[in-house]
């Protein structure tokens, strides 16, 4: 969503942004900038190179997380979709810095959860991956290992969709009313991409969505499993 006065935005954006922090990030900016003929909101953060150099991990790994991870919060907490960039240099600690270059980004137990959740959803990926590609088998009549899992009506809801990407895959704990003890779930969220000749809200994808967290508990043999997802439509030549 983009808000139509771009000023008042980008106070909202520093304010919000100015009161977290996390080591390894020297500070931010928040500007509007031109793209695809379009204006959006963007928010850049300055990672410390020292704290790049001396982490365990690829580059590019962490400052895609950074990135990931102030997208989600920002959308979480003010409902604004952002882009967000990140560049690397050499932080002085010691020198002084604008108002809004003060404050880090997001805090340090936030950067690791970004860290684990995306290990989360670099696994069911794969694994998701390969149970759709299973439906679409089946549903093409050619799946010799059918195990009567998939029903017809998601057939035809596979006959729309195009991909599937996971956006989210975290643990949750849930109480239930009818159970003394909390059971931890692994809460995954999926972005369906679809095609239609028809502009309508939200593609249904239940039936989907329902046989394919079926599919998973039986293959990997874990029963707490929740999906839920979101779509959208990569046609934009529509049929009146």
């Amino acid at each position: 969503m983009f808000m139509s006065d771009t000023s008042k935005t980008i106070k909202l954006l520093e304010s919000f942004l100015s009161e977290l922090e996390v080591d390894g990030i020297c500070g931010f900016f928040v500007d509007s900038e031109e793209h695809d003929e379009d204006k959006r909101i963007a928010v850049y953060v300055i990672i410390d190179e020292d704290f790049v150099n001396d982490a365990n991990t690829k580059p590019g790994y962490i400052a895609r997380m950074i990135r990931g991870g102030v997208q989600k919060e920002i959308k979480k907490w003010l409902g604004i979709e952002v882009y967000v960039g990140s560049t690397v240099r050499k932080c002085n600690k010691d020198a002084q810095m604008n108002e809004s270059r003060k404050k880090y980004i997001v805090t340090e137990s936030q950067y690791k959860l970004i860290l684990e959740t995306q290990k989360n959803i670099d696994a069911f990926q794969e694994i998701i991956d390969n149970q759709v590609e299973y439906i679409r088998r089946v549903c093409n009549q050619s799946a010799e290992d059918y195990q009567g899992d998939v029903g017809h009506e998601t057939c035809n809801q596979m006959e729309s969709i195009e991909k599937v990407e996971v956006t989210d895959a975290e643990w949750s704990t849930i109480m239930h009313s009818n159970k003394p003890l909390e059971e931890k779930y692994m809460s995954i969220r999926l972005m369906i991409y679809y095609r239609s000749n028809m502009k309508y809200g939200n593609f249904d994808a239940d039936d989907f969505t329902y046989d394919l967290e079926q599919i998973l508990r039986h293959s990997i043999g874990f029963k707490n499993i929740i999906i839920n997802y979101d779509s959208t439509n990569t046609n934009t030549f529509f049929e009146w």
